[in-house]
């Protein structure tokens, strides 16, 4: 099971002293912390904070409140309080990160690859939280004795080495987009002038169709003026205006 039906967990936390029914709203709420709570919030504000300062910088700023939220349950020494701060921090993480990984690997990766490598990313992730929600505690269980906390607070701490190694890579990966020469970092570019960022979205968004269309109809109408067809032009390719090749009507 996980950490939460240990029965040193219960003992430290002092769960054992309540009813079966109240114990057991203690556990729900928890869990509701972590996901439906911390997760939640976490993916709903994964869009705007990543659409303000890119995707690296946002990874960062995850996994920075997945470790704080880790370390704070890792020593709640009997504060329910604490266990709750530290689920709900940790939940963010989780949420935020988990709907942004999979869009920032997309991103990155050579078409050739990109699909299979956002599956092998998932893969992982579902086999991390099989080892990490299973197998340590049974570790723990069998092989650490219930006089010691550490029965319960290893399967937290675990988390933050995951949690320490994305954000040493994100980390480097943000730095050396600062350092390199001729290279503007995701961090710079998100911080272009809202008016700049808000006309890209409206030309690239389904709100700036009618403008694409009507751009497109321009093109088409003045490269039919530029290149009207004569009774001695030669034969004409293709049906655009002129005998000019589709593709080339259109960037005119």
């Amino acid at each position: 099971g996980s950490t939460l039906a240990l029965q040193l967990f219960k003992d430290t936390f002092r769960m054992n002293n309540l009813s079966t029914a109240a114990a057991s709203n203690i556990s729900n709420i928890l869990s509701v912390f972590q996901v439906q709570g911390g997760c939640f919030f976490g993916v709903l504000l994964a869009l705007p904070i990543s659409d303000r300062y890119g995707h690296r910088l946002s990874l960062i700023i995850s996994t920075i409140v997945f470790t704080i939220g880790s370390l704070l349950q890792t020593f709640a020494n009997g504060s329910l309080n604490m266990m709750y701060a530290g689920r709900t921090f940790n939940g963010f993480g989780v949420g935020s990160a988990t709907s942004m990984m999979p869009v920032f690997i997309a991103e990155f990766s050579p078409p050739a690859v990109r699909g299979r490598v956002v599956g092998i990313s998932e893969i992982m992730y579902q086999i991390g939280a099989l080892v990490g929600k299973f197998r340590i505690n049974y570790g723990t269980a069998w092989h650490i004795p219930n006089s010691s906390t550490a029965q319960w607070r290893i399967p937290i701490a675990v988390q933050i080495i995951p949690g320490s190694v994305l954000f040493v890579s994100m980390l480097t990966s943000f730095l050396h987009g600062q350092m390199s020469t001729g290279h503007t970092s995701t961090f710079t570019q998100a911080r272009r002038p809202p008016s700049q960022r808000r006309a890209e979205y409206q030309r690239w968004s389904w709100s700036g169709l009618p403008t694409r269309t009507a751009s497109w109809i321009r093109r088409r109408t003045t490269s039919s003026r530029i290149c009207p067809p004569t009774s001695n032009s030669p034969p004409q390719s293709g049906n655009t205006p002129g005998g000019m090749h589709p593709d080339r009507a259109l960037i005119i």
